[in-house]
């Protein structure tokens, strides 16, 4: 195993275990994973012990609360005001700190750190304190750092121990109490979903001293040994090869969060999660092409939507007739001309046939194919592959063009409620995926497709994706 570790601004560090063992590797025709790198710069110190000399001494800090810098001084400053006079940004801080008192407080009841002498008129019962707002390139964040005297029976090795069992996971980035929101998180996070190292305690312990950070802002940087064929034909493609000569070899995938607390919003914390994820993405070039680009809401938004889904391994695609799926249809072709030999689309007539062709792909290959409807009957008719799907254990990913909210319940020719129309006996999971709308990002829907596609190989079933398209002036446009 190597590791690096240190820094100035922020503590950088890097870590690579070493080669994937044999016994670990896939005996399919799946990417091989030759190893795995861990690397990131983080704010946050966990906790630093030195156990030689004079100094004896073990610090701690809770960083929590974030803004983002100011583009100039003054803008700075005000973001720098809106942060400390924050309520929900200051009780996550003190959330923090309190965790942080405690874990130091049974340092002191085990006799290994120096009681503080000024307990009775400390107002935080604890070691010395201090608030400050730590300033990175990106972001700030407020900051308190905790200090106390080693005593002389004390060692750096059993302080370490005790500290990484009172710290870790801090409620930074897991809640307060970490118990219960561990499982809140295995309830309701994504099955399967891997977050590799992100938040681990990072560092090292030796005699004489220990420093110990957490790994956020992070990245996973997986290597594969050799890529399937597929994508092999995909770095081959002439346009694929100009914007990347290596998309086969590695895969890069970034970390980010936010602490929820009470005054937490969906939209704050979301925002908040973005500037984080920022400042790992800002290293990587822009796209040439953003929705703007695009000629209408409903070509931008399905063709981010299937660039998510091939992104996710989805390249086998059974399309049925219809209007409403046009938008779809159209990005599923664009993406098989711009993925030569990856992406694969087969236009079926008859719905029930498509979705037992799905099923055959995904139990001969392993790996869910998509089926795609229009909307009205044409659904129901994929109830027999939906139900065989989940009876065999075979995923199935199940996109089902339908009309916006405010058309529904309306009377008019096949308009069927299609929202649950498949038993959760046989489906996995369902969403009803709202129409493009300046109102609504396009990243929920990009989640909303990940997810889908993570649950339905995690599973092995049908999950089905009911998607909302909105007409524009009475006709669906799409150009190319």
């Amino acid at each position: 195993m190597k590791m690096k570790f240190g820094g100035h601004i922020g503590h950088l560090f890097y870590l690579n275990p070493g080669e994937e063992s044999e016994k670990n590797m896939p005996t399919s025709n799946e990417e091989q994973i030759r190893n795995r790198e861990f690397l990131g710069c983080t704010p946050e110190r966990l906790f630093r012990v030195n156990g030689s000399g004079h100094d004896r001494m073990v610090t701690s800090e809770a960083l929590a609360g974030t803004r983002i810098r100011g583009l100039t001084p003054s803008a700075d400053n005000e973001l720098l005001r809106e942060l400390m006079s924050s309520k929900k940004d200051m009780l996550e801080n003190e959330i923090t700190g309190q965790f942080i008192r405690d874990a130091l407080l049974e340092l002191e009841e085990n006799g290994w750190l120096e009681k503080n002498k000024d307990r009775e008129n400390d107002e935080a019962s604890g070691p010395r304190q201090r608030y400050f707002v730590r300033r990175l390139r990106h972001l700030m964040h407020i900051c308190q750092t905790f200090e106390g005297k080693l005593s002389k029976s004390a060692n750096v090795i059993d302080v370490s121990r005790s500290l990484l069992r009172g710290l870790h996971p801090t409620p930074a980035v897991c809640g307060d109490s970490p118990a219960t929101a561990l499982e809140f998180i295995r309830k309701y996070e994504a099955f399967g979903f891997d977050r590799g190292y992100y938040a681990g305690p990072f560092g090292y312990i030796g005699k004489d001293s220990a420093d110990i950070v957490v790994a956020i802002r992070s990245a996973l940087v997986t290597n594969y040994h050799n890529a399937g064929s597929s994508l092999r034909q995909l770095e081959q493609n002439s346009q694929i090869n100009r914007m990347s000569t290596d998309l086969s070899e590695s895969k890069v995938s970034v970390f980010g969060g936010a602490g929820i607390v009470d005054g937490s919003t969906v939209q704050g914390e979301w925002i908040e999660t973005s500037h984080k994820m920022g400042v790992m993405s800002s290293l990587f070039p822009s796209s040439p092409i953003t929705l703007q680009s695009y000629s209408t809401p409903n070509v931008a938004w399905s063709t981010a939507f299937i660039e998510e889904l091939v992104r996710c391994g989805v390249t086998q695609f059974y399309i049925c007739p219809g209007s409403r799926n046009t938008p779809l249809t159209a990005a599923i072709f664009k993406s098989t001309r711009t993925n030569v030999g990856v992406v694969r689309a087969i236009s079926v007539h008859d719905e029930r046939g498509a979705g037992f062709r799905a099923v055959g792909y995904a139990r001969q290959n392993g790996r869910p194919a998509a089926v795609v409807t229009s909307s009205g009957t044409a659904v129901a008719n994929l109830y027999p592959s939906v139900v065989e799907s989940s009876s065999d254990g075979v995923p199935l990913l199940v996109l089902t063009a339908d009309r916006p909210y405010e058309n529904r319940d309306t009377g008019s020719n096949q308009a069927i409620d299609q929202v649950k129309i498949f038993s959760s006996s046989y489906v996995r999971w369902f969403r009803d995926i709202l129409p493009p709308s300046d109102d609504v990002p396009v990243s929920i829907a990009l989640s909303d497709a990940n997810h889908a596609v993570a649950l339905s190989k995690q599973l092995m079933g049908p999950v089905h994706l009911n998607i909302q398209v909105r007409l524009l002036n009475g006709i669906i446009h799409q150009k190319e």
